[in-house]
């Protein structure tokens, strides 16, 4: 391929996904190396300058083809923020000043054309349509926000996460830092009692909640305090709480009834039971409010465990801590679920490509739950369960020594001490702390300091991703100048995935335009040969919807509910042309379909899967790869 072809199908690919890449997946895509991918978009850029695009790169999130942007000099990405900016500059006026504005005003506040204004009020329309229950409307008077009061809060708190996403702020490792984001928008005072009563409130009650859940609630805590000090109470009727959540808020309202009075006693303001309530419906999603674990919870506690037990082949049922973790994080996550609550996890795409073996046994395994406790998890949430199992994992491998800090003791600091105990070899005991606990240790005692916040310095600190990558991992051994032996590469063993392929199901030149006539054929071809249940690609789809499965390098890895498998296999696709599967377009589709009673492979399975699916070699041999398999079955 060409440079000039291969540059255009770069083009081409990130027009279709429109979602931030990392730059080895899209390496991994078109075949090059890192290197010559920035050459090519770079060369890219110059050549679509004139074209109101550009590909931009943002340094820890990506790259993403970006459109509809004026760029005619070396100022272009300044004014793409520009535009950005301005569209949260509209937001603020309408959602937090809660202002009546118009075309004309805005256009002379802000120093642009009224159409501009137009084009930037219809995408903040599309956005607040597609993430909140809010409504811009347009009258004589102008264009101003409507609706009720939980509706606002609940608007206001999305504009919040967005602002702080934004900034490049999500991953939480600096708390003071976003304080001063909560300042740009909301009195200074309101958000300094905001913050120091709750991280009161944390030390005191909550010392290891996770930043991820503190940020959470002081998000919602500041917008809510800001809507009372300006008289906006909640009314009864707009609740949207039942009884059927959890009983009756009242057994849940302590912390919320503590926060609000003593913001009361500082700002000018008065508050309802309702907000009392509205409050303690964010503590318990953020699990500052402890919910008794029910029958129900015990029981899907201990399902998950058996039955991941049985799919990685650890004893997850003798683990003492594991079981606490999960009975503190599972009643919050079923309450979210619930509520259809969607907490965002910043950490979703991280883990599934960190840990995605245990993130995929996972999402196999929660499906036979989801009807028995009337919820549908989504991928953030399975993603949270991960931390909690890998952590497990990396429990039962040989231990081995540093400091760990964090910021205030959260949940990934077990997950990032015990991939430390496994990775490390030159290590001999692995301690971990919080920052406030920190002056209780002689620094001076530790060969490294491996600390997920940056407000630890010194020539013995690193600084990590509160995940631990795979290049903090490497940079860690080599500053501990670890005599480790280089790991080997080994050639691919599929010989699990073997025992269930059929040579009916290995289809090498398939035809297929589009996902959902392969989901029919497959679906029929399954059904007929009573390898699953009728309602199985159902299942399959849906959880599609919340969460997908496809991957940037055109591979997908669906799977339904395993209750509706009736016999284990795996089905093989290589299609002729790339099909849009859900985030992105792919060729090469495994449908699993893993019974129960075949749970004990899930594991090695998901590994050999994996294996293949990292082999660019075979990747790009595809067929010639599937026509060996294929006889190998029929000798």
């Amino acid at each position: 391929m060409s440079p000039k072809d291969r540059q255009k199908k770069l083009v081409e690919y990130l027009e279709i996904i429109d979602e931030w890449s990392t730059v080895k997946d899209l390496a991994d895509v078109l075949g090059v190396s890192e290197r010559t991918l920035h050459s090519d978009i770079n060369t890219v850029n110059k050549n679509i300058k004139d074209t109101g695009s550009m590909i931009e790169k943002k340094r820890g999130v990506g790259i993403k083809l970006i459109n509809h942007i004026t760029i005619n000099d070396k100022d272009n990405k300044q004014e793409y923020e520009q535009i950005n900016d301005r569209k949260i500059q509209i937001l603020e006026m309408l959602l937090i000043k809660n202002m009546t504005v118009t075309y004309n005003d805005l256009a002379n506040e802000l120093f642009v054309s009224s159409t501009s204004i137009k084009n930037d009020i219809d995408e903040i329309k599309t956005s607040l349509n597609a993430n909140t229950r809010v409504k811009i409307i347009s009258d004589l008077n102008g264009t101003k926000i409507t609706g009720d009061e939980n509706s606002i809060r609940e608007a206001m708190i999305w504009f919040n996460q967005k602002v702080i996403e934004k900034k490049s702020l999500a991953h939480y490792n600096n708390m003071d830092q976003i304080k001063k984001v909560f300042e740009e928008f909301y009195q200074e005072e309101l958000v300094n009692v905001a913050y120091d009563i709750l991280f009161s409130f944390v030390m005191n009650n909550n010392s290891l909640l996770s930043e991820y859940y503190i940020l959470n609630t002081l998000n919602v805590y500041i917008v809510q305090l800001h809507r009372l000090v300006n008289e906006n109470l909640m009314d009864q009727s707009i609740m949207n709480l039942t009884e059927d959540d959890f009983g009756d808020l009242s057994d849940f309202t302590s912390g919320s009834s503590q926060l609000l009075k003593r913001a009361s006693s500082r700002l000018t303001l008065e508050y309802t039971q309702n907000d009392i309530k509205f409050l303690a419906k964010y503590l318990i999603l953020n699990r500052f409010e402890h919910i008794p674990n029910e029958t129900t919870n015990i029981n899907f506690i201990e399902g998950l465990i058996s039955y991941l037990s049985d799919a990685f082949g650890v004893n997850f049922k003798k683990d003492s801590q594991l079981m606490k973790e999960l009975k503190q994080h599972v009643p919050p996550m079923i309450y979210r679920l619930k509520l259809k609550v969607r907490v965002e996890n910043p950490f979703t795409e991280q883990i599934k490509s960190e840990y995605r073996e245990t993130f995929h046994t996972i999402s196999m395994a929660i499906s036979k739950f989801e009807s028995g406790l009337k919820v549908e998890f989504n991928d953030g949430e399975v993603a949270l369960l991960a931390i909690y199992f890998q952590s497990a994992i990396e429990r039962q491998k040989e231990h081995k020594r540093i400091l760990v800090v964090c910021q205030y003791g959260i949940a990934t600091s077990e997950l990032l001490v015990n991939k430390l105990k496994n990775e490390l070899s030159a290590a001999e005991q692995i301690e971990s702390t919080s920052v406030g606990e920190l002056e209780y240790y002689n620094l001076d005692d530790y060969e490294l300091i491996v600390s997920s916040t940056n407000l630890i310095k010194g020539k013995n600190v690193i600084n990590v991703s509160p995940l631990l990558t795979n290049q903090d991992i490497e940079y860690i051994k080599r500053k501990l100048n670890s005599n480790g032996e280089e790991s080997v590469e080994e050639t691919v063993d599929i010989e699990n995935i073997k025992k269930f392929l059929n040579k009916d199901y290995i289809f090498i030149n398939a035809e297929f335009n589009d996902r959902e006539s392969l989901v029919a054929y497959i679906d029929n071809k399954l059904t007929s040969d009573e390898y699953i249940e009728n309602s199985y690609m159902e299942t399959l789809i849906r959880r599609e919807s919340l969460g997908n499965t496809d991957l940037p390098n055109g591979v997908a890895t669906p799977h339904g509910d395993i209750d509706l498998v009736n016999k284990s296999l795996i089905v093989i696709i290589n299609n002729n042309k790339k099909i849009r599967w859900n985030k992105y377009f792919v060729d090469k589709i495994f449908i699993l379909l893993i019974s129960k009673e075949d749970t004990k492979e899930t594991k090695d399975i998901m590994k050999e899967l994996y294996s293949l699916i990292n082999d660019k070699n075979i990747m790009s041999h595809f067929k010639e790869y599937l026509n060996e398999v294929k006889g190998d079955l029929i000798k």
